[in-house]
C-alpha cells in the first residue's frame, strides 16, 4: 500500500468537523494529511502483513434510521447505520481501491466468474 493512496483519500475528506466513535475528528485528519498519511500507510501495511486488527478499531456506534415505510412501530422499517473510526474508513477505502485496481488490471473478474458484473467503478454486482 502506498502513501500516495492514503494521502489522496485524506485530502478528499470533508472540511467540517465530524467525530467518530473514538472521538477522532475527521477535519484533523484532513488538515494533518501530510504528517499522518505515512503513519496510516504503515499501520495499514502492518495490519495486512500480520492479519491482526486492533480491538479498538472493531468498535462501532450503531443507529437505527427509519426507512419511511408504513409504521414507525414496525422494527422491519428501520435500517442500521454504523459509525466506525475514521482511520478504519480510510483503511477500508484504500484497500478497496487497491483490490479493485488489481482485479481490473489482471482481468481476474472475468476468470472468477462470468456472473460478476462491473456496475460502476465503485460497485460490483454478483448474480447467482
Amino acid at each position: 500500500m502506498g502513501k500516495e493512496d492514503v494521502t489522496s483519500f485524506l485530502r478528499r475528506l470533508l472540511d467540517y468537523s465530524n467525530l467518530d466513535v473514538l472521538n477522532m475528528d475527521s477535519k484533523l485528519l484532513k488538515l494533518g494529511y501530510d504528517v499522518l498519511s505515512k503513519c496510516i500507510t504503515d499501520m495499514i501495511n502492518l495490519r495486512m502483513s500480520t492479519g491482526k486488527f486492533p480491538s479498538q478499531f472493531k468498535i462501532a456506534r450503531v443507529t437505527s434510521v427509519f426507512k419511511n415505510k408504513c409504521s414507525p412501530l414496525d422494527y422491519g422499517n428501520y435500517r442500521p447505520i454504523s459509525c466506525i473510526p475514521h482511520v478504519v474508513k480510510v483503511m477500508e477505502r484504500v484497500l478497496h481501491n487497491s483490490l479493485r485496481s488489481i482485479y481490473l488490471n489482471t482481468n481476474l473478474l472475468q476468470e472468477i466468474s462470468p456472473l460478476i458484473i462491473l456496475v460502476t467503478p465503485q460497485k460490483l454486482l454478483y448474480i447467482g
